[in-house]
């Protein structure tokens, strides 16, 4: 890499030292990664930084993101949620770069050291279904009151597919790739259930050839955590109804 210049940086408390050699290592290939999406029709580039302890990495896709918009407004709701005491990867620092003529944006953040909702439950035929009605029970009523705490402080996922549901080795349970995340009108954090459930519609709908009964109890329980915090909706009991009849069916 040629010319490179980091033109704007943003640090929050973090372990990291000297955060902007990692970038100029990486942008000049001196920092071991991992390409976890590099798709030239993704919004962004991610990956995992092989250094200990491991961080992720987002960049911005010059051809898709003309403005580099993407990583800076995720990095701004990843700091206050993560601030607000929300199970996401906590950001450490945030940079535009502007490597030969090309301006980069993106953010370091925590990496999760786990496993994908998706992937546990795709890898069913490699554990009995007992085993894994064990594991989905008891992670489910967690999810739903995690998507209930982003709800309430204001923010909708706008991604929120069994992919980006991370559980632990710790067995907690995160939420990941905030890309389409946007902050929500303070009426609707209030009343508008149909606007706040889309969430939990895309979260519930990817049943990927489990059981029926799996499916049933698994919507349950993340209902039944996300009414426990968001209890003061006016509209939620409706709407609820016609998502389990949509997602059971």
């Amino acid at each position: 890499m040629g010319h490179l210049k980091i033109l704007m940086e943003k640090t929050n408390s973090s372990p990291i030292k000297n955060p902007g050699e990692i970038i100029t290592g990486l942008f000049q290939g001196k920092v071991p990664v991992d390409e976890v999406n590099v798709s030239k029709t993704s919004q962004n580039f991610t990956y995992k930084i092989d250094i200990q302890p491991p961080l992720f990495l987002k960049l911005s896709n010059p051809h898709r993101d003309a403005y580099n918009h993407f990583p800076e407004k995720e990095f701004g709701i990843l700091t206050f949620l993560h601030k607000s005491g929300v199970n996401v990867p906590e950001p450490y620092y945030f940079f535009r770069v502007k490597a030969n003529k090309t301006i980069y944006s993106g953010y370091l953040a925590e990496w999760i050291e786990g496993i994908s909702l998706l992937h546990l439950i795709l890898s069913t035929h490699e554990i009995s279904n007992k085993i894994l009605v064990k594991i989905l029970t008891g992670i489910a009523k967690e999810i739903g009151a995690l998507m209930g705490k982003i709800h309430n402080l204001g923010i909708t996922h706008g991604d929120l597919a069994l992919r980006n549901i991370m559980i632990s080795w710790e067995k907690k349970v995160y939420l990941v790739d905030f890309d389409y995340s946007m902050p929500l009108p303070f009426a609707s954090r209030n009343y508008d259930g149909d606007l706040l459930i889309t969430d939990l519609e895309r979260a519930l709908y990817q049943k990927r050839g489990l059981e029926e009964k799996i499916v049933e109890k698994l919507t349950s329980l993340i209902i039944s955590g996300y009414q426990e915090e968001r209890r003061f909706l006016k509209r939620l009991e409706g709407r609820i109804k016609v998502i389990k009849a949509f997602i059971l069916a």
